[in-house]
């Protein structure tokens, strides 16, 4: 068994509307259960790491149903208390274009906010451990919780464990003032530090400069100097920060920028993606696991975050709080340092034919109808663009398992590479078979009739 990943926190119930619906229109409330180190530790488990949640809930059903929502996704449940009256709820309503999402709290007096000491053996639940998470949620959550969190901090830092905080400021629980007098001491047993621009401002009292979130304008310049300013300020072994770009509810920018002492020694920012939200609740915490998942089983820290921020990316069109990938859905994607030019190509064309499952994903990402061909259907493209005439059709390769290449628009291909392969069309039945699936697989996701549809039949004829 691999060594433990622990998180520390609240589960609360979720009650969300149905669909865009507000709450004041609802009938009836969608149940399922969430919370930031939670929905980490979900994502951890979904990885097939060793995951642990620590945390404390009543004795009672609804205390059980949460419970049970833990294990039903591989969360290791052996040390939460069973103590307390009640467990934290939210209520939420969807955003849509203009409309922001709204969230309600009731969670006064939940069961973790009445934490006794000594409740958690902390060197228990350290031991054989290898990674220990938190976010600033729990310290706001009263002076138990945050009396324990210290802690299990000194018990991580006694036992050698690294220690990762999502700094997560809610200002619904504790003001600037308050948040800053205790998350700054905290910062001491803290070694990766994971922030936004405004939780690094009303945490740590550090700003971004220029950049307006609300208006999608970053000034990527001012977050690499935040980032070097927190490191260096709390001698950090890493900072990520995550960069929203918020068009409306419904449409997001997401990237994220790395600044470590390894592969992103300069701060490095990761690929763009252009979101369209189902459900953003979460996605901050995608991207923790995501990113303590990539740092510990990546040797590239470029692709730990390159990996983290594709995975909140996902994580933002699932309802519900958990990201529900496996690493198979994301770790066969090699996600290196691609130029935006091929992004662009991509989104130029109208079909992506997608040459690998490994580049699945990221056509997936960018919306594009697609069509996942034989690997070595080169010529599979070349008809298509010759006689079903798409206006324009993209091919997505892999190149040595490594990158992904997009060859959209313009390809080039040698006279005797594409004679090549029309011998073997013409001589191999199973690669011919294999070249009409693909071009009904087309021909599909063509829709309808007319000229493409007739060609495609043609040829498959």
């Amino acid at each position: 068994m691999s060594r433990k990943i622990v998180t520390f926190g609240e589960i609360m119930l979720r009650l969300s509307t149905p669909g865009f619906s507000r709450l004041v229109q609802a009938q009836q409330l969608d149940v399922t259960f969430g919370g930031g180190e939670a929905n980490v530790a979900v994502s951890l488990a979904q990885y097939g790491m060793n995951s642990y949640f620590i945390s404390r809930l009543p004795a009672h059903e609804i205390g059980q149903a949460a419970l049970n929502h833990l294990r039903r996704f591989g969360v290791h449940t052996d040390y939460i208390v069973r103590a307390g009256e009640r467990v934290g709820i939210y209520f939420l309503e969807t955003g849509a274009s203009q409309r922001a999402s709204k969230v309600i709290y009731d969670r006064s007096h939940s069961a973790i906010s009445d934490i006794e000491p000594g409740e958690v053996d902390w060197a228990e639940v350290f031991d054989q451990a290898a990674w220990f998470h938190w976010t600033g949620i729990t310290p706001a959550l009263g002076d138990r919780p945050r009396a324990e969190l210290v802690a299990a901090c000194k018990a991580a830092k006694a036992a050698g464990v690294t220690v990762s905080c999502d700094l997560n400021f809610r200002k619904k629980l504790w003001s600037a003032k308050e948040a800053q007098a205790t998350m700054r001491p905290l910062m001491a047993y803290v070694d990766i530090c994971i922030a936004n621009e405004e939780d690094a401002e009303k945490s740590l009292g550090l700003k971004a400069g220029a950049s307006d979130i609300e208006s999608a304008e970053l000034d990527e310049a001012s977050y690499f100097q935040m980032a070097r300013n927190l490191k260096q300020q709390y001698d950090f072994q890493a900072v990520a920060i995550t960069l929203r770009e918020s068009f409306s509810a419904s449409r997001n920018g997401w990237s994220a920028i790395l600044l470590d002492d390894k592969n992103c020694s300069k701060p490095y920012r990761s690929k763009r993606y252009d979101i369209q939200i189902v459900d953003r609740v979460g996605g901050g915490d995608a991207f923790a696991g995501g990113l303590i998942f990539g740092l510990l089983s990546k040797t590239d820290t470029r692709e730990a975050l390159e990996f983290a921020v594709a995975a909140s990316c996902l994580k933002q069109t699932i309802p519900g709080d958990f990201f529900l990938t496996f690493t198979q859905n994301l770790d066969s994607v090699k996600f290196r340092v691609i130029s935006e030019a091929h992004y662009d190509m991509i989104n130029a064309c109208d079909i992506c034919m997608v040459a690998s499952g490994t580049a699945t994903l990221e056509t997936a990402i960018l919306q594009k109808p697609m069509v996942v061909i034989y690997k070595t259907s080169l010529i599979t493209w070349l008809i298509a663009k010759m006689f079903v005439k798409i206006k324009n059709i993209g091919l997505v390769n892999v190149v040595a398992g490594k990158q992904i290449v997009p060859e959209c628009v313009q390809f080039h291909a040698t006279p005797k590479k594409i004679s090549h392969l029309i011998r073997r069309m013409l001589t191999d039945e199973v690669y011919l078979a294999q070249i009409k699936k693909d071009l009904r697989d087309i021909k599909k996701s063509l829709g309808g009739g007319g000229a493409s549809q007739n060609a495609a039949d043609s040829i498959l004829n």
